[in-house]
């Protein structure tokens, strides 16, 4: 009797938790009206979402952190201060960033890509072709060691991101709750499983009870 009770409780933690998730990658239909109307939506809201803290990057002492799965690019000076937010379209694919010597890009998952320089947008190009949308990921290759150069300074630790001084000691600029990790990655997923399996176990056991 015990363990079945145990077996409900995980089958109603394990549907929360599903049904957060899939909250979690859900873009607010507010913003989604927004950018189906145009090609980008700007607006000013400090949220720091219960989601996936996709990609960020640093350019021109601005820190620009997109939460993929919402849709939604924020950015903030150096040291965290807000300035402004963007909502762009946001179908199944990935969306990214990618920054050259000048310009940061964010390629959204309808085949488009924001140029963006000092945080602000400064061109919009919507490819139906996405051979050409592809082309021009791939001519902002190799990203990485690009990347290293700006972000030398920032790191993510918890679903938030630390700046570290020249002293070595580090501060949050963008602080986010630490459960928010279990939102990263693949990490919800591998969650849910081995609650799934723990919970047939226990149905297994209760039932040669």
């Amino acid at each position: 009797m015990k363990i079945k009770y145990y077996v409900s409780l995980i089958f109603i933690i394990l549907i929360l938790c599903v049904i957060l998730l899939i909250e979690s990658g859900v873009q607010p239909l507010r913003m989604r009206n927004e950018v189906e109307k145009g090609k980008l939506y700007c607006f000013i809201g400090n949220k720091l979402y219960w989601s996936q803290l996709t990609d960020y990057c640093v350019k021109d002492d601005c820190l620009y952190v997109l939460f993929g799965d919402k849709g939604v690019l924020n950015v903030y000076d150096g040291n965290g201060k807000y300035k402004k937010s963007f909502a762009f379209m946001k179908t199944k694919g990935e969306s990214e960033l990618f920054i050259d010597n000048k310009y940061v890009y964010l390629f959204d998952q309808s085949h488009n890509y924001y140029v963006f320089l000092a945080g602000e947008l400064v061109e919009f190009v919507s490819y139906t072709d996405y051979r050409s949308y592809l082309q021009k990921k791939n001519s902002l290759y190799p990203k990485d060691d690009q990347r290293k150069t700006d972000i030398a300074n920032y790191y993510m630790k918890y679903a938030s991101i630390y700046r570290q001084n020249t002293d070595h000691s580090s501060y949050q600029v963008i602080h986010r709750p630490w459960f928010l990790m279990f939102f990263q990655g693949i990490t919800p997923f591998v969650f849910i499983a081995f609650w799934m399996v723990v919970m047939l176990m226990l149905n297994i056991l209760s039932k040669k009870a």
